[in-house]
C-alpha cells in the first residue's frame, strides 16, 4: 500500500443476507451503489476539509485538489489534480501538482493529505460506515 492510502475491506460472512439488507434499506440499490454514495461522501468532504487546511499564498494549490470514484474498482482517492497550472511573474509555469508533494513534505501542518487522513477520513467515516450497517433492516 502506498503512503498516505487508505483501503475499506468488507469481509461479509453472510453476503446474501448482507445484499438484502442493503437493498431493504437503500430503496433497492445494491451494496455497490450504498457503497459509491458512502464513499462519495467521504471523498467530498475529505477534498473540503484538505482544500480549507492547505496554507495558502496564490490558493492554487488547495484549488487543484479534487478527488475521484472508480466505480469498477469500487475505490476513490483525493489528490492534486495536475490539470490546474498558472505563470509567477516571472513567467514560470507552476504546477500544483508538482510543487505540492515538497508542500506536503515539509511535514506538520504543511502535511494536508496526511492531516486530512487523520482528523477527518479515519475520524469520522469509519464510524459513519459503522453506523450505517448498523442500521441495516437485516432479514
Amino acid at each position: 500500500m502506498a503512503e498516505g492510502m487508505f483501503y475499506i475491506k468488507l469481509d461479509v460472512p453472510q453476503f446474501y443476507r448482507a445484499q438484502q439488507a442493503i437493498a431493504m434499506a437503500n430503496d433497492g440499490k445494491t451494496y455497490r451503489g450504498m457503497f459509491r454514495d458512502f464513499l462519495s461522501g467521504v471523498l467530498k468532504t475529505g477534498t473540503i476539509y484538505a482544500q480549507s487546511i492547505t496554507h495558502k499564498m496564490t490558493g492554487s494549490l488547495a484549488k487543484a485538489i479534487t478527488w475521484d470514484y472508480n466505480s469498477h474498482k469500487m475505490g476513490g482517492r483525493i489528490y492534486v489534480g495536475s490539470g490546474q497550472a498558472w505563470h509567477s511573474s516571472r513567467g514560470v509555469l507552476r504546477e500544483p501538482s508538482i510543487y505540492g508533494i515538497y508542500e506536503h513534505a515539509r511535514g506538520g501542518s504543511h502535511a494536508f493529505m496526511e492531516r486530512t487522513l487523520n482528523e477527518r477520513v479515519k475520524q469520522f467515516a469509519f464510524l459513519n460506515f459503522r453506523a450505517a450497517v448498523a442500521r441495516l433492516p437485516w432479514p
